[in-house]
């Protein structure tokens, strides 16, 4: 008995691979039958991806915002004296942590 021919799913870029027919159940292998529609889901569901999945999810969030910001905005500049000040609130605020401990 011939198996039933499976349509191609795109991936995470759009693209399309072929897919075959699993021979035990006549399903396409991998089979996702969940849709994720919050962050919350999307989030849980990213984390379940092997890592080759996971980088291609980040060049497709990455292609996707590059496109709708259009350019990248400049880098920020801050000046010594601004640097010096948050390193020495950080500091303060550490002793002040230590001390209350």
């Amino acid at each position: 008995m011939p198996y039933p021919e499976v349509p191609p799913a795109p991936n995470a870029s759009g693209l399309v691979r072929p897919q075959k027919a699993n021979q035990l159940n006549h399903a396409p292998e991998p089979c996702y039958a969940f849709q994720v529609s919050t962050l919350a889901e999307i989030e849980s569901a990213a984390d379940a991806l092997p890592p080759e999945q996971k980088q291609e999810l980040f060049l497709f969030l990455a292609a996707r915002l590059r496109g709708g910001a259009g350019q990248v905005p400049p880098p920020r500049e801050f000046t010594q004296e601004q640097i010096e000040g948050w390193i020495a609130d950080d500091e303060a605020e550490m002793r002040r942590f230590r001390e209350e401990r």
